[in-house]
């Protein structure tokens, strides 16, 4: 009994002990997490970082946005030569596929037609006037000398009559106004010595008295009659001799006047009718010719009423300006029926999609790795998965306004579905090396003279002057001071 008593006793201690000593395992591990943490949340100093410097591909790309365009358009503008009103009928719509020779637009040409006749009718009647002013012309200049002769000898004749008159005329016809006024003196004289005379034979008695009454009456009317005769030609002398000749001596004088200005005038406007005449039909020919040029340019006009696609493709309004279509949405409300079309202004555009190449502007710190023997690929904007082949078509190093670059890539694969407008990103390599050794561009310190890094050794850091290549997409390449495996600071170490 006692020793079953001692065993159940020493069981009872040893599980006494092993829970104790559970217990003591249990708080042992706790505090020593508790001094850990404590530990953890000590700040350690900052490390420098490192880089190993490593051989591998270096490939410097350029990347840019561009917009998709055409090689081969037709942008459609109407010039006409006279006819300014373009009165659209029909368009084909923005987007139509076309084929040459297809309407592209038809434009109203009633008022055209009336014009083009009315400048028909205007042409035929300018040409007759034309050929009457040029055989008046002919007719003057054969006369003009004759016209000219005939001047002079009416001039001439003119200063004859002129001296003959003064010579002769005038005082012939003062002898006679003296003549006539003495003829009816003499009359009167004769008239009343007859009277005498019968007087004396009726008083001889050699009549009977009444034959004597009868012919005294009469001789009696005779001298009445002669003398108011004479007294008639006595008013008639007077004002021959006061008004009629003075006045017909100064209308010679005034008409000799008249005739010696006339003269001048004529030898003076002769001339001046032939050049006058000369001008008239030259100027007559010009009109006559600007007419013709006008039907001429009318008529053109009358051809541009049909606007015909050049080639087959798409028709997109307004004009392409380097891949863009910036005037479409304004010209758009303008092609409709009854719009009017402004001359000389690109309206449509045939676009053939079967060729593309790419329009770019790159910015000038992208001018130097620009090369006609670039290549790269073209991503479509709304096509992200296809990758289309670019090749450098043309760049310019003249600065367009703004001050970027314009970039022309030519497009090597097949582009079906991608139409001229549409836009995309462009990736170009402009070198690509292998096996070269490069670092981080901020692991590279100092100047254009002199470029180093801080190079990790078993002492402390050590400054190592480098020669650098080109820098691109954050890293630098090396060309001398630096060997695979080498480690740099990326930061100047303290």
């Amino acid at each position: 009994m006692r020793d079953i008593g001692c065993t159940r006793r020493g069981y009872l201690l040893r599980l006494v002990a092993l829970a104790a000593a559970a217990v003591l395992i249990a708080v042992v591990p706790a505090a020593a997490q508790d001094k850990k943490d404590e530990t953890d949340t000590k700040p350690e100093p900052d490390k420098p970082k490192l880089h190993k410097v490593t051989k591998g591909d270096f490939r410097v790309e350029v990347k840019l946005s561009g917009v998709f365009e055409a090689t081969k358009m037709a942008p459609i503008s109407l010039s006409p030569k006279a006819w300014a009103t373009l009165k659209i009928v029909k368009v084909a719509p923005h987007g139509a596929r076309v084929k040459k020779g297809d309407v592209l637009i038809q434009l109203e040409a009633k008022k055209l037609e009336k014009a083009l006749r009315e400048k028909t009718d205007a042409v035929q009647l300018g040409e007759m006037a034309l050929k009457q002013a040029v055989e008046e012309l002919r007719v003057l200049e054969k006369s003009a000398d004759d016209r000219l002769m005939a001047i002079k000898r009416g001039h001439k004749r003119s200063l004859e009559d002129q001296e003959h008159y003064e010579k002769i005329g005038k005082p012939l016809n003062r002898k006679a106004t003296d003549a006539a006024l003495k003829a009816r003196k003499d009359s009167l004289e004769y008239t009343r010595e007859e009277l005498r005379q019968l007087k004396k034979m009726y008083e001889a008695d050699e009549l009977t008295e009444e034959t004597e009454e009868i012919v005294l009456k009469r001789q009696q009317n005779a001298v009445q009659r002669a003398e108011l005769a004479y007294e008639q030609a006595k008013v008639g002398y007077e004002k021959a001799v006061k008004f009629d000749l003075p006045r017909k001596a100064e209308d010679l004088i005034l008409s000799r006047k008249a005739r010696d200005e006339n003269y001048k005038s004529q030898l003076l406007l002769a001339p001046l009718a032939l050049k006058k005449k000369q001008l008239e039909v030259a100027k007559a020919k010009r009109d006559h010719a600007a007419a013709v040029e006008a039907l001429g340019k009318l008529k053109a006009d009358r051809g541009l009423m049909t606007v015909r696609a050049p080639m087959g493709g798409i028709v997109y309004y307004g004009q392409c300006d380097r891949g863009k279509w910036a005037t479409g949405a304004a010209l758009a409300p303008k092609l409709i029926p009854a719009g009017t079309i402004t001359p000389k202004q690109v309206v449509l555009t045939v676009a053939d999609p079967a060729e593309l190449l790419i329009r770019c502007t790159a910015p000038e710190k992208e001018l130097h790795r620009l090369r006609k023997d670039l290549a790269g690929k073209a991503t479509p904007t709304g096509y992200p998965d296809r990758k289309l082949k670019v090749e450098m078509a043309s760049f310019s190093p003249i600065p367009m306004p703004g001050g970027s670059y314009d970039v022309q890539l030519r497009v090597v694969d097949k582009s079906g579905g991608i139409f001229p407008g549409m836009t995309c990103s462009v990736a170009l390599s402009a070198t690509e090396k292998k096996g070269v050794l490069s670092v981080p561009a901020g692991a590279i310190h100092g100047d254009a003279k002199e470029r180093y890094v801080w190079l990790k050794t078993p002492g402390k850091p050590q400054k190592r002057v480098v020669k650098t290549g080109k820098t691109h997409g954050g890293k630098t390449e090396i060309l001398e001071g630096l060997a695979a495996g080498d480690e740099v600071f990326l930061q100047k170490p303290k």
